[in-house]
């Protein structure tokens, strides 16, 4: 057996992937019935991956609508375990490979860290998060740029002259994929003035569309052991198609694959500045002509190697206008803006909360998290606040108070 199929189905391994899975779902009917056979699950289970005798379960399928049709498919929760110790493992060899400008389900969180003397390794240092709990908090609007001249002025309000270096360290989700976007399109201006062009590359069904042989060979390259390709193979095969949403290998198989875009577009074709988030992509590009030359050669290595196609309708050029739509985001060059299409939508549904709410459908709690959730949004624009979800809010707690 090999090391790595060792360090996979240890059982303290199992244990950890438990807790990751139970987070936030203790309470539900299926971890209350999973609890009652878990110490044997995590016996049977590993020794079944060992022996070459695990079988994946069947998948439940569910629909979604965010705002467009969203197809799941869900393992059980036995499965999910494995899924998630199998993942725990093999996360730093596919981290290492793939590309510094993708993001989306990648580890690391923003926080800036502010050292107070010179010695970075054992010195004292304050760390700043945007997070509502952090004792030292900074606001969610502000570029990099702002973020780093506020935490200085703030450290040196506490500790005057105390502040030797200040280090942002960006996260890889979708806000950090938004402010690399952003310092990008500031790069380009810098370079071409408001006279560029934006490749907009999107996938048709990205994740339901990816060859799973394909998958296999890029997973091949990075990890050598058999056993654990034999494991992936059962995981990935129990899809018939593709990795859809809901199947957690399917956030790092997506990147995986998509990793193959990055290296084309930055190292062959020399194309840059450049950000993906799944699979949505943008190239900021001189003139027309060189967009259209990324585009062909993108499109032929997608379709001949990947086995996959690109999006007829997202798969756009344009010129820069002052604002691009990236990740739920209006990007301008210095602050956010929220998207028309996503404050209508949560409109409707406020209206929709509130009539619930008025006719007891719906509790106090359930109207005032689905407010706080929009505001939680719109705080990283321009545009922080909303009437309406306001509104919900108020409701929500004057009834919670009486």
């Amino acid at each position: 057996m090999s090391d790595l199929l060792d360090r996979i189905t240890d059982y303290y391994n199992f244990v950890e992937a438990d807790h990751e899975v139970s987070h936030g779902k203790r309470e539900h009917r299926d971890y209350i019935c999973f609890e009652r056979e878990r110490e044997r699950f995590f016996n049977s289970r590993p020794k079944q991956i060992r022996e070459k005798t695990y079988k994946h379960g069947p998948l439940r399928e569910k629909v979604i609508y965010e705002p467009k049709r969203r197809d799941l498919l869900i393992p059980n929760l036995s499965d999910r375990v494995t899924h998630h110790a199998l993942i725990r493992i093999i996360k730093p060899y596919l981290e290492s490979y793939f590309h510094q400008d993708s993001f989306s389900c990648r580890k690391g969180s923003e926080y800036v860290k502010v050292f107070l003397s010179e010695d970075e390794t054992n010195g004292p240092y304050l760390i700043y998060s945007r997070k509502k709990d952090s004792r030292n908090r900074y606001p969610c609007n502000l570029t990099i740029a702002q973020t780093i001249k506020y935490v200085r002025e703030d450290a040196e309000l506490q500790f005057p002259g105390q502040v030797c270096k200040v280090v942002f360290m960006a996260g890889r989700g979708q806000l950090a994929a938004c402010r690399d976007y952003q310092s990008k399109i500031r790069s380009a201006i810098g370079k071409w003035g408001w006279n560029f062009w934006i490749l907009a590359i999107d996938f048709k069904s990205f994740y339901a569309s990816i060859d799973h042989e394909v998958l296999m060979f890029l997973f091949g390259r990075l990890i050598k052991e058999e056993d654990v390709l034999w494991l992936i193979r059962q995981i990935v095969d129990a899809c018939q198609e593709g990795l859809p949403i809901g199947f957690l290998p399917s956030q790092d198989g997506g990147n995986l694959v998509g990793s193959t875009v990055d290296y084309l577009v930055t190292d062959i074709l020399g194309a840059r500045p450049y950000v993906r988030y799944a699979d949505d992509i943008r190239i900021l590009c001189g003139s027309r002509e060189t967009a259209k030359r990324y585009l062909e050669a993108i499109d032929n290595f997608v379709g001949t190697r990947l086995k996959m196609r690109l999006s007829p309708n997202k798969t756009r050029i344009y010129k820069w206008s002052g604002k691009d739509t990236f990740c739920g985001y209006v990007i301008c060059p210095h602050h956010f803006e929220p998207k028309k299409s996503t404050v209508d939508r949560a409109h409707r549904r406020f209206n929709k909360k509130l009539r619930d709410f008025e006719a007891g459908l719906i509790t106090a709690q359930q109207l005032y998290d689905t407010a706080n959730s929009h505001l939680a949004y719109r705080e990283h624009t321009s545009q922080p606040y909303d009437e309406l979800a306001a509104k919900c809010i108020k409701i929500s707690q004057s009834i919670s108070q009486k």
